[in-house]
């Protein structure tokens, strides 16, 4: 005499819930073989039970609910070892994409950890010994934020002509201009990440005074506060002022709350 199981004891007896029980029925996975026409309520064979601690085996492992079905219609060696084949392919493929993402996600977190401390030293001047940087170079003077709007279209055009990625970009100002009109621009530049593009020096290696800075640097007075720091600090400052905006931070901040950087080469006074 055969023996049957109502779904909840089926529940129990696999661990498997009762609404993806339900869900295997209605995908035509494996459904209850019995009903009793009074109650209308659907009973399990005995013999089904190790088939859904089967088919739960092999949801764990990644088989799809296709690949489940195929399996039970053909009952075939041959057949369900090119199943097992697949899904190891597909699994291998699965763990590459999400090794991709940790790796993003790692940097994103250094980048984070980096604004973080940046955030911290806002209007702080403090010294810096810097490696030469390296990028293209638009020359100027720029007056208008059209003509800066136009600059910023050809970066962005060339970043997509070459499937590049820019790391920085940002502008070079002389102090006289800073003290006249801050909306003009001596130069403005692009640093990308390969390295081939970067043909032009932007700022010597040397020692810098440098600030960070948020919001609009126009707006702000930090420029004219490290000039003066500097120059207590028993340094003169070269006429040229360096700011610099990094792309990579753009993901964690709205553009009114950007941070950039202030680099003034540096020498001592005479």
């Amino acid at each position: 005499m055969d023996v049957y199981f109502s779904v909840g004891e089926v529940s129990k007896a696999t661990k498997i819930p009762i609404s993806t029980l339900r869900y295997y029925d209605k995908e035509g996975v494996l459904s209850p073989t019995s009903k009793n026409e009074k109650t209308k309520y659907r009973y399990y064979s005995g013999i089904q039970i190790p088939i859904l601690k089967a088919i739960s085996h092999m949801r764990r492992l990644g088989f799809s609910i296709k690949y489940i079905k195929s399996h039970l219609e053909e009952k075939d060696y041959n057949h369900t070892l090119e199943l097992f084949e697949n899904t190891i392919l597909e699994t291998r493929l699965e763990i590459e994409r999400l090794k991709k993402i940790e790796e993003e996600l790692s940097e994103n977190l250094k980048d984070f950890q980096i604004l973080k401390e940046m955030n911290q030293k806002i209007n702080k001047p403090f010294f810096e010994e810097i490696s030469a940087i390296k990028g293209i170079r638009f020359q100027g003077p720029f007056k208008t934020k059209k003509e800066m709007g136009n600059i910023m279209k050809a970066m962005d055009v060339f970043e997509f002509l070459n499937n590049a990625h820019l790391k920085a970009r940002g502008f070079k100002i002389s102090e006289k201009y800073w003290n006249k009109n801050r909306d003009v621009k001596d130069e403005m530049f692009a640093v990308l990440e390969e390295k081939e593009y970067n043909d032009f020096t932007i700022l010597e290696s040397g020692i810098c005074a440098c600030i960070y800075g948020r919001g609009v640097l126009e707006n702000q007075e930090n420029i004219s506060e490290l000039l003066e720091w500097i120059d207590v600090n028993g340094y003169e400052a070269s006429e040229d002022i360096y700011i610099f905006f990094e792309e990579r931070f753009i993901f964690f901040i709205s553009k009114n709350e950007f941070i950039y950087s202030v680099k003034i080469p540096i020498r001592k006074k005479k």
